[in-house]
């Protein structure tokens, strides 16, 4: 196509006139448009990071465990979880160590069945963290979750469970594992005794927040003695832990001995497995010896007032 001699004129002449003034525009705009693409580069979201160390240790972090151990329990793990959650709860039981199932379960393949139903009411993963290490063991905290990829999301809430597991060497050298909360267990071999009772520590047996001692009493005596019934004003036994006392859990359990009985209980404590602060004596703090015991509440003081002997029996556990 032709363009008419005029026409070319005038579009010469209109750039004569305006070509500096479209440079300009357009040079305007190429820079406003780089610009703006740098903005929004630097302007967009950074890439989430995580700092998720499973086997540094959350008590203290300048301390990593040792890569055997740390490879050891991602297996154990993995292996425990996925036999929980198939039902396979032999393979389960077989990974734990002899104490644990001695200790723990009563070396008891029920109780263990018992205790893994609860736990696992559906299929369960996993999150670990390297917690603290106490006694040669290296404690692990255990998130079990619901695993929305198999039960989906549909009317769901998020929820989890907790325990601490523990992983060490036994006497051979091998890697254990316990679960459960349980640390270990001690036999032990302290005792006090006055002319009517005879107190003994058997055992000791440790899971993370708590300790349970097995406390063996004899009556040598022909009358009843009463070392709790929660009839006196007085916290009836507690340990003596570093620069405080802290009462039993079992505070509303009678422990009351007919004449010459043996009895053998268990009561428990709070206290931290990796706490710095040892026990140094477990305190019968209200031991009576009664002519006449009733137990009733409304006759409790007069017959504490009648007791043959009043005193507080301290088991020294150093």
């Amino acid at each position: 196509m032709t363009i008419n001699p005029d026409v070319r004129l005038k579009i010469r002449k209109f750039f004569k006139k305006y070509g500096k003034l479209i440079i300009i525009i357009i040079f305007a705009l190429i820079l406003v448009i780089i610009i703006n693409r740098l903005l929004i580069s630097n302007n967009a979201p950074d890439a989430p990071t995580t700092t998720y160390t499973p086997h540094t240790t959350v008590l203290d972090s300048s301390e990593d465990v040792p890569e055997e151990v740390a490879d050891s329990f991602e297996v154990f793990i993995e292996n425990y979880v996925k036999y929980c959650n198939n039902r396979d709860y032999v393979s389960a039981y077989n990974l734990i160590s002899e104490d644990c199932k001695e200790n723990f379960f009563g070396n008891s393949y029920n109780n263990f069945v018992n205790y893994v139903s609860e736990k696992f009411d559906g299929t369960k993963s996993y999150a670990i963290q390297s917690y603290s290490t106490a006694n040669d063991k290296y404690i692990y905290s255990v998130k079990l979750y619901d695993n929305f990829l198999a039960t989906g999301l549909t009317n769901q809430s998020y929820r989890y469970v907790e325990e601490k597991m523990a992983i060490s060497y036994d006497e051979d050298g091998n890697i254990v594992f316990s679960v459960g909360n349980y640390m270990e267990s001690q036999e032990l071999q302290y005792q006090a005794s006055n002319d009517y009772l005879v107190a003994r520590v058997t055992k000791s047996v440790e899971k993370y927040s708590f300790i349970v001692y097995n406390l063996e009493l004899t009556n040598r005596s022909n009358y009843t003695v009463v070392v709790q019934d929660g009839n006196t004003d007085d916290t009836e036994i507690y340990i003596n832990i570093g620069d405080e006392t802290r009462g039993c859990v079992e505070e509303e359990t009678d422990i009351v001995l007919d004449p010459g009985e043996t009895k053998n209980v268990a009561i428990s404590f709070s206290k931290f497995y990796d706490s710095d602060s040892d026990v140094d004596g477990l305190v019968l703090n209200a031991v009576r010896v009664m002519e006449n015991y009733t137990g009733d509440e409304e006759t409790a003081q007069q017959e504490i007032d009648n007791a043959i002997y009043k005193a507080s029996m301290t088991i020294s556990m150093q």
